[in-house]
């Protein structure tokens, strides 16, 4: 199977859609950006169901603030053989407020209009709900919540070899973590991000991972750390590792318990004051199987780490298979949506997950379809994605959006089936 480059795929826009929207019963959802399809073959893929809600169904760049919004922006969507459509959109949804899965609180917002390449990047969301900094190739955008627009933000100091593969905010200071691969120097670094001063520093890692891959980045405020779930691109090599942002120390994670099997793309976040990591669904390895064709490499299994004891627990399995969802912690919610529940390693078979989304009680351990608001609003939230983070590891780029991430696992599965 022949998979373009990402030069020819970002050239790829070839359709832009905007409509109003409407109400859930009556119409299609608002799709707010450039659509750009990329077809491998097969027929064109359907229609996003009706409804006010995103159109993407996977691979999306998302940030949260705990008890108060979940942000999403881009993604694909399929749902017939080798055909996957981009779409640059932003969408919130809240969660100060009680919904279900049949009526979510989506609200589609204004989504970023210098559109470049293939995606407006990773996001960030502000502690403060005022804003939302987007990283895409062109350079840093600030959201402003309350305005429903954009302005343009110079980071001074800002080297211009890093590169972006986990962006997370830490929710006590304010300060945006960039945990990146600079492809120019070879080097891991940590680029931090000041909102408030507009400057950022740069300090490479000598001790961090041994290869650059795809990965998502969280913040713990209990641990004052960030931490760092990889792709499985080297068996025995931990895909956890924890970055002391006190000590400056960076190590991989020696957790017992329940052990996640390796995977690529679950959903990582971190709940409770960062007491807690979740890994759920995501895709199965498949580095031990070259040349083989897997039905559905999508994953329904869930993970719940200890960070005190660090001990993993294995929750109850997830409502469905989701390979690269997006998801967010709430109070005592494990939130996720998205994604796809079938995706074969040939990716002949490829099915989206187009419902709502899923809760997890995480106290009583319950899959439902109501979500509770918080009484009491923790200090928790991530940015992140189910594309890894963002980083392009299997193609040795420093990409900007999951839907590079997206693309370089992709690349990577083929190589190992063909």
């Amino acid at each position: 199977m022949f998979l373009p480059s990402l030069t020819v795929l970002a050239s790829l826009a070839l359709l832009t859609l905007s409509t109003d929207q409407v109400n859930a019963q009556t119409t299609s959802p608002t799709v707010t950006g450039p659509i750009s399809t990329v077809p491998t073959g097969g027929l064109s893929p359907p229609l996003p169901p009706p409804g006010p809600s995103p159109s993407t169904a996977g691979f999306a760049d998302f940030s949260y603030i705990d008890g108060q919004v979940l942000y999403l922006g881009d993604g694909t969507y399929s749902g017939n053989q080798h055909m996957f459509t981009f779409v640059s959109e932003f969408y919130a949804l809240d969660l100060t407020t009680a919904w279900t899965t049949a009526s979510p609180a989506w609200k589609s917002l204004n989504r970023l209009t210098d559109y470049s390449g293939m995606g407006n990047g990773p996001l960030a969301a502000t502690p403060d709900g005022k804003s939302v900094f987007f990283f895409p190739v062109s350079g840093t955008r600030r959201y402003d919540v309350a305005t429903n627009q954009y302005t343009n933000e110079t980071f001074v100091d800002l080297p211009t070899n890093y590169g972006i593969s986990g962006i997370t905010m830490d929710t006590d200071s304010g300060q945006i973590y960039d945990y990146g691969y600079s492809t120019p120097t070879g080097d891991w670094n940590i680029t931090v991000f000041d909102p408030v001063k507009n400057t950022a520093s740069y300090q490479t890692l000598p001790d961090g991972p041994n290869e650059n891959t795809t990965m998502t980045t969280v913040y713990s405020s209990a641990k004052k750390s960030l931490f760092t779930f990889k792709a499985p691109y080297v068996t025995g090599v931990s895909q956890l590792n924890q970055y002391d942002l006190v000590a400056k120390t960076f190590k991989p994670v020696v957790a017992t318990g329940d052990i996640p099997s390796p995977r690529s793309m679950p959903c990582f976040v971190s709940a409770n004051n960062g007491t807690k990591l979740i890994v759920a669904g995501g895709a199965m390895d498949v580095s031990g199987n070259p040349g083989s064709v897997i039905p559905n490499l999508a994953l329904d299994d869930v993970y719940m780490l200890d960070v005190a004891s660090m001990v993993w627990t294995k929750m109850a399995s997830m409502p469905s298979k989701y390979y690269g969802a997006v998801c967010a912690a709430s109070g005592d919610s494990f939130i996720i949506w998205g994604g796809y529940n079938i995706y074969s390693s040939d990716q002949w078979e490829v099915t989206a997950n187009w419902g709502g989304p899923a809760i997890l009680d995480m106290k009583a351990n319950t899959w439902g379809t109501s979500y509770t608001p918080p009484s009491k609003t923790t200090t928790g939230g991530n940015s992140g994605s189910s594309g890894g983070g963002s980083g392009n590891g299997a193609l040795g780029l420093s990409a900007k959006s999951s839907m590079a991430g997206f693309l370089a696992i992709t690349a990577a599965t083929l190589s190992l089936i063909m």
